[in-house]
């Protein structure tokens, strides 16, 4: 099964929405990122609503960093949170790569996108403390 990650682009050290999501600027591969969240009794942050994306999407508006958070893909159009919750189906053209990772990406217009990345990829990540 191929596995596909996000990374979420952020602009603040702390977040709060719902939930308290910190930022790890150390940089590590989705995976150390994953044990070093779930070490500390937490896990990789999770968005579940679009309220939620938007937030974050509007504090995210200058910042270039690519930051993981714990979503991943498991299967034909399936992705899953990290904390093993379905996240849905989504329709994605390259959904034939075998190895496909992606991350979130914003801009100045509030847009977002899909590219891939490989979870050996070292970046900064969001995680969720409670």
């Amino acid at each position: 099964l191929a596995r596909s990650l996000f990374v979420f682009l952020s602009t603040m050290m702390i977040i709060y929405y719902y939930r308290q999501h910190c930022l790890i600027e150390t940089p590590k591969s989705w995976f150390d990122a994953q044990s070093y969240c779930r070490e500390r009794g937490h896990d990789l942050a999770t968005i579940d609503d679009m309220g939620a994306m938007k937030s974050l999407l509007a504090l995210n508006a200058d910042r270039a960093d690519e930051l993981w958070i714990g979503l991943h893909y498991g299967g034909p159009e399936e992705w899953h949170w990290s904390d093993y919750r379905n996240f849905g189906r989504m329709d994605n053209t390259s959904r034939y790569v075998s190895h496909k990772f992606g991350m979130w990406k914003a801009n100045n217009n509030a847009r977002l996108w899909f590219v891939q990345r490989s979870c050996d990829e070292l970046h900064p990540f969001l995680c969720t403390c409670k």
